[in-house]
C-alpha cells in the first residue's frame, strides 16, 4: 500500500490488482485469458502423460501447448507470432509488447517473497529481442550504435509468462515477468513480476443442474 503525504490527511492509494497491472501493458491481457489458455494446454494434454514420460516431459509439453494456445487466442485480437530469433513468440507492436513462455524458473515462479525465478542463461537471440541492462532500448534512427552483437532489434518489451507445475501441491503457479539479461544472456533480476492465482490441477467440473438427469421414477398402482 503506498501512502501519498499531501496537505490534508494521508491518502493511501490501492495497489492494483492483477487485471489492471495487466491492462496496463494490454487491454486484450487477463487473468482469465491466461488461466483459460493455461488450462486448455495442461488438459488433456499434459494430463495424458504418464508417469513413464521422460523427465520434464510434463513441463515440457505444458509449454509447447501453451504457445499453441496462447499465440491463437491472441491472434484473434490482432496480435502476431514471431519465431524471431528462433525464439516462439507473439508481439503486437501497437501496445510495444512481445510474450514468450517458459516453464524454467523454478519453485519461486508464481509466488511472493523475497526469492525470485532463476531462469537458465539464454542464447543471443533472446537477449535482442528482449535487451540487456547494458542497452535496454533500440538504437535511434539516424544514430549510429556501438558494435554490439547483441543490439535490442525492436522497441517491444519482452515478458516471459512463466509456468511451474507442481504436482505435489496439485497447482499451476503463473507469472507475466519481465526480466532483465546481461550481455550474455544471464537474467540478473526482473524489472516487473505480475503474479497470478494459481490453477488448480484437482478441480472437478462444475455440472450444470439442468445437464443431470431427472431420476425415473417408477409408480405401482397396488392392487386391490
Amino acid at each position: 500500500m503506498v501512502s501519498l503525504a499531501l496537505d490534508g490527511p494521508i491518502i493511501e492509494a490501492a495497489e492494483p490488482s492483477v487485471d489492471e497491472k495487466l491492462a496496463a501493458l494490454s487491454p486484450d491481457l487477463t487473468v482469465r485469458l491466461f488461466h483459460e489458455v493455461i488450462a486448455s494446454a495442461y488438459d488433456p494434454h499434459v494430463v495424458g502423460l504418464s508417469n513413464f514420460a521422460a523427465p520434464n516431459a510434463k513441463g515440457t509439453e505444458l509449454q509447447l501447448r501453451t504457445v499453441d494456445y496462447l499465440r491463437s487466442r491472441l491472434a484473434e485480437m490482432g496480435w502476431e507470432s514471431s519465431n524471431t530469433e528462433q525464439v516462439p513468440c507473439i508481439y503486437n507492436m501497437t501496445y510495444q509488447i512481445r510474450l514468450a513462455c517458459s516453464t524454467d524458473g523454478g519453485p519461486s515462479v508464481g509466488r511472493e517473497g523475497f526469492l525470485k525465478p532463476i531462469l537458465r542463461r539464454k542464447g543471443k537471440g533472446t537477449v535482442r529481442l528482449a535487451g540487456c541492462a547494458a542497452n535496454i532500448t533500440p538504437c535511434l534512427p539516424g544514430f549510429e550504435c556501438p558494435e554490439n552483437d547483441v543490439q535490442k532489434i525492436d522497441g517491444c518489451a519482452f515478458y516471459y509468462l512463466l509456468l511451474d507445475l507442481d504436482e505435489a501441491s496439485g497447482e499451476i503457479f503463473v507469472e507475466l515477468s519481465r526480466p532483465i539479461f546481461d550481455d550474455k544472456g544471464v537474467a540478473v533480476d526482473w524489472a516487473e513480476r505480475i503474479i497470478m492465482p494459481a490453477i488448480s490441477t484437482q478441480s472437478k467440473p462444475h455440472v450444470a443442474p439442468k445437464a443431470v438427469p431427472a431420476p425415473e421414477i417408477l409408480v405401482e398402482r397396488k392392487r386391490a
